[in-house]
């Protein structure tokens, strides 16, 4: 590299973490800020310069072994927070804690000159050091052990954010443990830095394009769906029938139960239909390529698997702990049934634009209430 280049490689990390740094706070992604927080803590902390004990070279490695355990412990600590902000009192106190964590760290090595990395590598389990010949064995440890708590939480929970911190753990020990290249902290940190970019991204997409109740997409997504449409195609409104008598004799939990069930079941339904969660009780199937005479035996068969599928409403003296054996439970749910009404239309010289089409849907929607619900209507 050029001395220009290598100057601007060296820097162009913190520009990255003050976007980042920005974008958690407007949002509200705190456990970003923390980790970057973290990183930034640990950097401080290679460049400082202070009258120590032990000569500057010693103090820089035992900031490299404390790195190593640092950012993955706080990662997987931050992990099982819930997301309460920066600039309010739970942020102040995490803060507290990490700025905390750096200055135990300074009382230990640099005013008493104990050392870290005698503690820290009396034996190892196993070989790395031809690889990262700074790395720890705690620190191999609390990385292995943070990454795998992690990369569990992400799948069983759908979260970016548990995928991405279980990607920074490895570059952040490869930061810690190539202390022998001077690029190496600001390489692996921007690399980091663009994983958790990503993220951000990611779950924002999410967030405007999901449900968050059902996890369908959202009616947003169903507009940017529907400009891509050409051709023709036929669009299925869904109403959950009585919804309001749900939530009113029930309670809106059950109401959200409801929804939950009816949008697995569509998600499950045949044809090539895509669902999507409208809004409130009313959803939408959109068949791409087919007419409405294709389209009907499809919606049929959703409006009488939904029917079938009887929704059990939960006692309240349900018992906690599921009993060992069938019908030894001191009470049982009450079996309620969901029907839908559903009205379709397609495509034709009469409804060329997709918004035509969904008010013909909804039209039929209509006749198919005022024919008794539970219905199709075309």
């Amino acid at each position: 590299m050029t001395p220009a280049f290598q100057t601007v490689t060296r820097y162009a990390y913190l520009a990255l973490f003050a976007a980042l740094a920005v974008m958690s706070w407007k949002f509200n992604r705190s456990r970003v800020f923390f980790c970057i927080l973290s990183m930034a803590l640990c950097q401080a902390l290679l460049a400082l310069k202070l009258p120590t004990v032990i000569p500057p070279e010693s103090f820089q490695h035992e900031a490299f072994v404390f790195m190593g355990i640092f950012i993955p412990a706080n990662i997987l600590v931050f992990s099982f927070f819930k997301e309460r902000g920066i600039f309010t009192l739970w942020g102040a106190l995490r803060i507290m804690l990490l700025i905390l964590q750096c200055l135990l760290f300074l009382w230990w090595s640099g005013i008493n000159g104990h050392s870290l990395s005698s503690v820290f590598t009396t034996s190892r389990l196993w070989k790395v050091g031809s690889l990262l010949p700074g790395i720890s064995q705690p620190s191999m440890i609390v990385s292995l052990l943070a990454m795998a708590v992690l990369m569990a939480r992400g799948i069983i929970c759908k979260s970016f954010f548990d995928m991405a911190f279980t990607a920074v753990i490895p570059m952040s020990a490869a930061a810690a443990g190539l202390q022998g290249e001077n690029l190496a902290v600001p390489v692996f940190y921007a690399f980091a830095g663009l994983v958790m970019l990503i993220a951000i991204i990611q779950d924002s997409y999410f967030m405007a394009f999901r449900d968050e109740l059902t996890g369908l997409p959202s009616r947003r997504a169903l507009k940017h769906e529907m400009m891509k449409l050409s051709g023709h195609y036929t669009i299925a409104m869904v109403d959950v029938d009585f919804f309001k008598k749900f939530n009113d004799t029930y309670g809106h939990d059950v109401g959200d139960q409801v929804l939950r069930m009816v949008s697995a079941v569509m998600r499950d339904a045949g044809g090539g239909g895509k669902p999507f969660r409208y809004g409130g009780e009313e959803f939408t199937m959109l068949y791409p390529g087919k007419g409405v005479k294709e389209a009907l035996p499809y919606l049929e068969e959703l409006r009488e698997a939904i029917a079938k599928r009887k929704f059990t409403l939960r006692s309240h003296k349900r018992p906690k702990k599921k009993p060992k054996k069938r019908g030894s439970g001191t009470a049982k749910g009450k079996q309620l049934s969901v029907t839908v009404s559903i009205g379709a239309a397609e495509r034709c010289d009469k409804h060329r634009k997709p918004d035509e089409v969904i008010k013909a849907a909804d039209t039929a929607l209509y006749r198919a209430k005022k024919k008794g619900r539970n219905c199709v209507c075309k």
